[in-house]
């Protein structure tokens, strides 16, 4: 109850009822909208609601509420299903507070004690709404960072009805940490942070995956992968340098959890990646039965151990722009097995073999080499005489029926460019591109496609800088894994990009037309199909490298979003034989190769080039900024000379495109 009639409201509007829960970041209240007449009657059937009122310590920081307060419209602005909806922000004296809906049914962690573990059946489907929640954040640029059974929130039927779960406390952590991650006081729970948080002190979209992986292990498990005896050091000693001890599941969800898990953010799957990962696994794996609460493993330290540092300052990485990779099958050559902390070896079993437990997730098999025993060779055991011609007619037959079958058959004969086997079950795949010098961004996505059964969904995300829009023809090649057939897609409005009219020479070359305001994304998906091979990760990197040496080839004028490398000023010195003569210069783009000038001082708006049209998403001049010296002054793109100058600069900003500062020199008239 409340203690005093102070305390008792927050801010003018809400009243607090009763403490419901608490943390390390404060307290959790029930509370309602006030009916005291300050803000109007409460109407009898308005749900109540839930205030985390922050630590005090927290609201005497400046640091602290600045942030609060930058962060209000990025919180109240996520709108998802699997999300709690943050309502207000409250800032009042000594008080911080997030006002948000009240999910009656508990936290994941109350549901985790009761029951020690979750059959898959509840873990899985739970975790796929975190998931799909991250990855709604993760476009809007948003972290979380505090990923936990306690910040999962239920519905009125707890884990009986998980349409009602939800994720909360998105960016709260943040909040505290501005000034460091310390090794005598961690912001949030050491248990659940990635092994980069400790190492490098950055966290990214793939630290909120990594978090839920954990979670995933202890909702399975009952425990956190790397908890144990020892400090909090020791526990963040074993994320940088253990593996997580393997659950007694089926090797197909295994291989998933390990990858949520890697150490190399690299190589976890995104936020949806991953989900769609764990809906992929077979019903079987769905329908397991809760495990017994697993027993804490001797954990034995390595060989070599790089410790994590005591203190790091953390960098957040943009959630928009880093979604991971996925790198999970192995490599082709697999050299040999290589020993890990736990003492076993891992030997990769690629996806040509019959392995039983592959399964629909393709991510490899990993098992135990057996040991050579010390046997007789086969060439000095004794065989019966009559067996070794009965084993050569044997082989004779059947090299003759195969023979007999392939040719009846027509396999011979067969010309088409499609695989010739069963389609792989592939696993997701996703690719972050590395922005254009026009800050153009092209992302890619491969999955198996849900409408046609063999092929790939591939989704190509165009997107533009905060500081410009862009307009024109992207390329992008979309080749098969071997041989000179490309792949047939399925999208009408692809444009095949030819050596004649675009000056390409590759093959698998396409041009798509893009137009971006700014900051904006555009979507496409292209239905493919064709020889893509087992791995869609190595396919999307031969995307990226065969756009990439297309481009670099590319004659002509095309393609300036992905080809336009920076800008160049050329500036006249000038006598000042008026009050404020104009300054001439002109401006070019350079390319790959060549300069394309985009426009001068006296260009019209009317007159503005293609390129600089492309450029700006169809600003024009409008997109243009002209900084100059101060003896200057600057009237959109004229610059007009003032005063005498020795020594003058003129540079021209277009997005995300800065020329360098050419200098010229203003004398005065007679000088």
């Amino acid at each position: 109850m409340i203690d005093n009639e102070e305390s008792r409201y927050l801010g003018s509007r809400y009243e607090l009822l009763e403490v419901i829960g608490s943390g390390a970041m404060g307290k959790v209240w029930r509370a309602r909208v006030r009916s005291d007449g300050t803000v109007g009657r409460r109407s009898s059937n308005q749900p109540d609601l839930a205030a985390k009122v922050l630590r005090q310590d927290l609201a005497a920081d400046p640091a602290v509420v600045k942030r609060f307060v930058q962060e209000r419209s990025v919180l109240m602005g996520l709108d998802h299903p699997g999300i709690v909806k943050v309502l207000d922000m409250v800032v009042e004296g000594d008080r911080l507070a997030i006002v948000m809906e009240l999910l009656p049914g508990g936290t994941l962690a109350g549901a985790l004690e009761e029951r020690g573990t979750l059959p898959a059946s509840v873990a899985l489907p739970i975790t796929c709404c975190v998931l799909d929640a991250l990855g709604y954040a993760h476009s809007k640029g948003v972290l979380h960072r505090d990923i936990k059974p306690a910040n999962v929130l239920l519905g009125a039927k707890g884990v009986d009805d998980l349409s009602g779960a939800k994720l909360s406390d998105f960016g709260i952590a943040s909040f505290t940490d501005e000034q460091g991650v310390h090794a005598t006081g961690l912001v949030g729970s050491p248990a659940y942070m990635p092994p980069e948080l400790f190492s490098t002190g950055v966290v990214s979209a793939a630290s909120d995956v990594y978090s839920t992986g954990v979670m995933l292990y202890e909702l399975m498990g009952g425990r956190t992968p790397f908890a144990g005896s020892g400090t909090m050091h020791t526990v963040s000693f074993r994320h940088v340098t253990a593996d997580p001890p393997p659950l007694p599941v089926p090797q197909q969800l295994w291989r998933v959890l390990e990858a949520m898990l890697s150490k190399d953010p690299g190589d976890r799957l995104s936020a949806g990646g991953a989900a769609q990962a764990l809906r992929a696994l077979p019903d079987a794996v769905w329908q397991m039965a809760a495990l017994p609460v697993q027993p804490e493993p001797d954990w034995r330290a390595p060989a070599n151990p790089v410790l994590p540092g005591r203190s790091k300052t953390i960098q957040a990485v943009d959630a928009s722009v880093d979604l991971g990779q996925t790198r999970l099958t192995g490599p082709a050559d697999l050299g040999e097995a290589k020993q890990i902390a736990t003492g076993k070896a891992k030997a990769v079993v690629l996806s040509n073999t019959d392995v039983d437990d592959i399964g629909e997730t393709r991510l490899g098999v990993f098992e135990r080499p057996q040991p050579v025993a010390a046997v007789q060779p086969e060439s000095e055991k004794k065989r019966p005489r009559w067996l070794i011609p009965l084993i050569a007619a044997l082989a004779v037959s059947l090299v003759v029926g195969g023979i007999v079958v392939v040719m009846k058959t027509g396999l011979l004969n067969r010309t088409t460019a499609g695989p010739q086997s069963a389609a792989p079950s592939w696993v997701p795949a996703h690719v972050t591109g590395e922005p254009y010098a026009t800050g153009l961004r092209v992302d890619l996505d491969a999955a198996p496609s849900a409408a046609l059964p063999g092929d790939v969904s591939l989704t190509l995300t165009f997107t533009a800088p905060r500081s410009t829009g862009l307009s024109g023809d992207v390329l992008v090649v979309i080749p098969a894994t071997g041989g000179d057939v490309c792949p047939s897609l399925a999208e009408p409005g692809l444009e095949t990009a030819t050596q004649s009219v675009d000056g390409v020479i590759e093959s698998c070359a396409y041009k798509i037309p893009v137009d971006l305001d700014i900051g904006a994304k555009s979507e496409l998906q292209v239905q493919v199909n064709g020889d893509l091979g087992d791995d869609l990760s190595a396919w999307l990197r031969s995307i990226v490298d065969g756009t990439r040496q297309a481009l670099s080839s590319v004659t002509g004028p095309g393609f300036a979003l992905q080809r336009v490398i920076g800008l160049d000023v050329s500036v006249d010195s000038l006598t000042r034989t008026e009050a404020s003569p104009q300054v001439h210069y002109r401006v070019f783009a350079d390319w790959m190769g060549g300069q394309q000038e985009i426009f001068r001082d006296d260009t019209l708006a009317f007159q503005a080039t293609d390129l600089l049209r492309s450029l700006t998403g169809g600003a024009g001049l409008d997109g243009v900024q002209v900084q100059s010296c101060p003896e200057t002054q600057v009237r959109g793109i004229a610059v007009l000379a003032q005063q005498a100058a020795a020594a003058c600069y003129l540079q021209v900003t277009i997005g995300d495109l800065t020329s360098r500062q050419a200098s010229f020199s203003i004398y005065s008239n007679g000088s």
